[in-house]
C-alpha cells in the first residue's frame, strides 16, 4: 500500500530527445517524460559500506505510484535541488501495477 503523506519528494522523470543543432547537425537534451510525487529511500546497510569505500555515485530507490512507460535510458531529477539519478531499475512491486521503485545513482559531475 503508498500513503500519500510518504510522497514528499517532487521528481522529474526525463527521456533523452534529439533536435537540430545551428549548423544542420543533431543535439541531444533531455526532456520531461512525467512529474511526479515520491519517496526517496537512501542505501542502507551493506550497500552504503560499497558506496562509502567507492565514493563515485550515491544509490537511492525511489517508490511512487505506478504508471507505464519508464525504462532503464531515463533518469530522475530531483526538483528540491536538480540533482541528476540515472535509473538502473524500473520494478513493478508486487507485479500489481499499483507501486514503482526506481533503482538510482546519483550521476557524477566531472569538470
Amino acid at each position: 500500500m503508498m500513503l500519500a503523506g510518504r510522497l514528499t519528494e517532487r521528481i522529474t522523470i526525463q527521456h533523452e530527445t534529439e533536435g537540430r543543432g545551428g549548423i544542420g547537425g543533431t543535439t541531444r537534451t533531455w526532456s520531461t517524460f512525467k512529474e511526479r510525487w515520491a519517496h526517496k529511500m537512501p542505501s542502507r546497510g551493506s550497500e552504503a559500506r560499497e558506496q562509502a569505500a567507492n565514493q563515485a555515485s550515491q544509490a537511492v530507490t525511489w517508490r511512487l505510484r505506478w504508471f507505464s512507460g519508464v525504462t532503464e535510458a531515463m533518469r530522475v531529477l530531483e526538483n528540491a535541488d536538480s540533482s541528476v539519478y540515472l535509473i538502473h531499475s524500473v520494478v513493478n512491486v508486487g507485479n500489481k501495477d499499483r507501486v514503482m521503485e526506481l533503482v538510482t545513482t546519483r550521476e557524477r559531475i566531472t569538470a
